[in-house]
């Protein structure tokens, strides 16, 4: 008897520890997953140009600021709004403007990465519904180091320094 209290005792310690480890892997995973920027990283100013209600592609505008002593880089960026988001640039060269998909974006230590029109911008592909001005989107920006920040994007007609277009 005394020998099959201790197997069992045995086994108990066993699950125990067993579902300590589990647990601890679980809650591990999940910080990992909402990891979230912390004071160092700041989205100001984002938003989206308004467009016609079938466009399939729409771009996001926004500041990125980095308050950190060290240099971070935006890799991702994710919305249940639309089916694709990638970091775009556009550059004009003897006057065509050419658009550059890019893997990565680099915010210097102390520095404010622009977004705008003729610029860096978000290409946001295979929006799920037509946006129409006022509305706020969810928009989930990535590090390469892991952290994420959450931004909510408007929909504007135009950005506030431009002028209206004349057609």
């Amino acid at each position: 008897m005394s020998s099959r209290g201790a197997t069992t005792g045995a086994v108990a310690i066993s699950w125990r520890t067993q579902r300590i480890v589990i647990l601890t892997a679980i809650l591990l995973q999940l910080a990992a997953a909402i990891a979230v920027a912390d004071d160092a990283l700041a989205v100001r100013d984002a938003w989206i140009r308004a467009a016609p209600p079938n466009a399939p592609v729409l771009a996001g505008y926004m500041t990125l600021e980095n308050h950190s002593a060290a240099a971070k880089a935006l890799v991702r960026a994710t919305s249940p709004a639309f089916g694709a988001i990638t970091l775009h640039r556009t550059q004009e060269t003897r006057g065509i403007a050419r658009m550059t998909h890019l893997p990565r974006l680099e915010i210097a230590p102390h520095a404010q990465l622009v977004f705008k029109p003729g610029g860096y911008h978000l290409m946001l592909a295979q929006p799920k519904r037509p946006l129409h001005a006022g509305d706020r989107i969810p928009v989930e920006l990535e590090y390469a180091d892991g952290t994420r920040a959450a931004a909510v994007f408007v929909v504007r007609r135009e950005a506030r320094d431009e002028p209206a277009h004349q057609h």
